[in-house]
């Protein structure tokens, strides 16, 4: 079995090929959708490795375990809500609303954000390029990833606000 590494590393380089190839692929039919599957599949691991490292680069940073607690607690409601609406579908004729994967990655993403703005243009890119490729690849429709796009980022912040440092710190004792 490959170590993490090594699999994060090919999923990579599957990447670096496929948009090397983007251009090439517009013409062929069948490997526009495997491009996408490939980035559907890579892009939450990547969203969940560069919040690890936005962890590692800050955890001398005042607030640490707050966005710590917040970022699990907005992933794990968004998660939950994302999946209560497809077990109860909320959508008629959509039993895949909302992608539970695109609210994974706007969660993550949006918890990037909170802890440094300065991680918006990736988390953008990230949440943009999972959309389009769920939705190249057939695994979901644009009702789906729109939903998900909505819910992740609403239900993320929530906790982020509640828990803010300065909210925290300003609190009566």
């Amino acid at each position: 079995m490959p170590r993490p590494s090594e699999s994060l590393l090919r999923g990579l380089a599957r990447v670096a090929i496929c948009i090397a190839n983007l251009p090439s692929m517009r013409h062929n039919s069948s490997a526009m959708p495997q491009a996408a599957r490939i980035l559907a599949d890579v892009t939450n691991p990547l969203l969940a490795l560069l919040w690890v490292v936005a962890l590692v680069a800050s955890h001398r940073r005042p607030g640490i375990l707050l966005w710590v607690l917040a970022s699990a607690a907005g992933l794990a409601m968004a998660v939950m809500l994302a999946e209560y609406g497809k077990h109860h579908h909320v959508w008629p004729h959509h039993p895949s609303f909302p992608s539970g994967h695109e609210t994974f990655g706007t969660s993550v993403a949006t918890s990037l954000v909170w802890r440094d703005p300065r991680w918006l243009p990736v988390a953008l890119l990230a949440a943009a390029t999972l959309a389009w490729a769920l939705v190249a690849a057939r695994y979901h429709t644009g009702v789906d990833v729109a939903g998900a796009a909505v819910l992740g980022p609403v239900v993320t912040s929530i906790p982020h606000v509640l828990l803010r440092p300065d909210k925290a710190s300003a609190a009566p004792s």
